[in-house]
């Protein structure tokens, strides 16, 4: 990028007194040298000016901008010199703090005043210095204090972008954490923005135009280099080059400002806010206001989002708890009721009741240890041969049962055979050679409308049916036998 500045040589002529000119003057001093934005500052202490008034951009950040010599070099040459600065650039380049120009001059009225010209498209054309001086004069005599109406304003946009924040209706901290962003990243008019939560790896992307380099991980990584350096917070930089961002957002992605703020107390979150290239621009005395206050209430926001979130899985855990067989993982008796009860209204349904062979057998030689791990088997057996919207539960000791939603008898019995060929196929219970996994089944189906209580009761009294004969006519399950 080519940018020049020079000092004029010309004396400084006297500030003239008495009444300023009116606000059309000031326009039509800057229409003279070619003008879009006047900026009028004036010293309050030390080497800080606020901004008290304005045309173009100038009027709208009227009281939200300052210069500081000490970090607006441009500005300290004008003042030490006494002499207007001109800047030219092919491009927009940081004239004072937040504002950036392709064409500017700076304009020490007084050792009290200054006034910045600048267009954001072309260079500025003065005739003379002196022209320059006449329009700083009659811009600062007219425009030297922020309108009442102005400062009503900037307040109300400072209280509505809060209570925007505030009226978050989300349920996920995903849904938070986008709601927090985009709504700091439009209220400071930003074309790229991140909010990263420390606890989880959680990152949201704001993105407005085109800006390739950046998706998820790309920047889920600079949030992770930003967030170990550990620095003191908020960090606004007027201008990338002196302090940039890691990659890919460093100093030739096109990021011009940025602005990091910490969310919560001890850290839980940061957000980084983004001028680029699109729109060149800093961060304004408000526009940090803002984002300050945006952060402030930002914690309490996705606080409530995270406890929801814990609370939300804390009670899904505990209803899994008290419908799950703590032994097997399976569902209990109390989810098979309710299964059988909304299962009134569907298409037909088939019920299937499971009794595990010889479970006092093995108890009672091999200790209640093994015969656990037959259970386990067992539920294991029975899920692997299920659909996903069949219901597998453990109805009490060693009996089981399978819902299966919309099936006839045909599906079921396909169902009762893969159940015996993966019992056929179970290589068996580790440490316990003697004996192998064997079950009695009993099923029945049930066509819409009917009682699926009773196809329970007759499969339940199948099953039974099955277990007697064979002990009948089978010799012990185990296998020496």
């Amino acid at each position: 990028m080519d940018v020049t500045h020079h000092s004029s040589s010309e004396p400084a002529p006297p500030v003239p007194e008495g009444a300023g000119a009116r606000l059309q003057g000031a326009r039509d001093a800057a229409e003279a040298v070619g003008a879009a934005d006047v900026f009028v500052f004036r010293r309050v202490v030390g080497d800080r000016s606020v901004h008290v008034g304005g045309i173009g951009r100038g009027e709208g950040w009227a009281g939200i901008v300052e210069l500081h010599l000490n970090d607006d070099p441009l500005a300290a040459e004008a003042h030490e010199s006494r002499r207007p600065v001109r800047v030219a650039s092919d491009e927009p380049t940081q004239i004072f703090g937040p504002y950036y120009a392709v064409g500017a001059a700076l304009v020490p009225v007084s050792g009290d005043v200054m006034v910045v010209f600048g267009h954001p498209a072309t260079e500025l054309k003065p005739e003379s210095d002196d022209v320059l001086r006449a329009g700083a004069r009659r811009a600062s005599e007219h425009l030297h204090v922020v309108a009442p109406a102005k400062r009503l304003a900037d307040e109300l946009e400072l209280l509505h972008a809060v209570k925007h924040l505030m009226d978050f209706e989300g349920a996920s901290v995903e849904e938070a954490m986008r709601h927090v962003l985009v709504t700091a990243a439009r209220a400071l008019s930003c074309e790229l923005g991140a909010l990263y939560m420390l606890e989880g790896d959680r990152v949201a992307l704001f993105k407005e135009g085109p800006f390739p380099a950046v998706d998820d991980a790309a920047i889920r990584g600079v949030m992770r280099t930003l967030a170990a350096q550990g620095e003191d917070l908020p960090r606004c930089i007027q201008d990338c080059g002196d302090k940039p961002l890691p990659a890919p957002l460093g100093a030739d992605s096109g990021v011009l400002s940025y602005y990091l703020l910490g969310i919560g107390a001890p850290r839980s979150a940061l957000m980084l806010l983004i001028h680029t290239q699109a729109g060149p621009r800093g961060f304004t005395k408000l526009c940090r206001e803002i984002g300050l206050r945006l952060a402030e209430s930002a914690q309490s926001v996705l606080a409530m989002a995270t406890s929801r979130m814990t609370l939300e899985s804390e009670i899904s855990r505990m209803q899994r708890e008290t419908l799950s067989d703590c032994l097997t993982g399976v569902a209990n008796r109390r989810a098979w009721q309710a299964a059988l009860v909304s299962g009134a209204a569907i298409r037909g349904a088939s019920v299937v009741v499971v009794d595990v062979d010889n479970l006092k057998a093995v108890n009672d030689v091999l200790g209640h240890r093994f015969g656990d791990e037959f259970l386990k088997a067992a539920a294991q057996v029975l899920t692997s041969s299920a659909r996903d919207s069949d219901l597998v539960a453990r109805l009490g000791g060693d009996e089981f049962g399978v819902f299966l939603r919309d099936t006839d008898e045909a599906e079921c019995s396909r169902f009762v055979a893969r159940i015996k060929g993966n019992v056929d196929s179970h290589p068996g219970i580790e440490g316990a050679p003697d004996f192998r996994l064997s079950l009695a089944i009993g099923w029945s189906t049930c066509a819409p409308g009917e009682d699926i209580a009773a196809a329970e009761c007759e499969a339940d009294a199948v099953m039974y049916g099955h277990k007697g004969a064979r002990r009948r006519t089978e010799p012990p399950a185990t296998a020496a036998s």
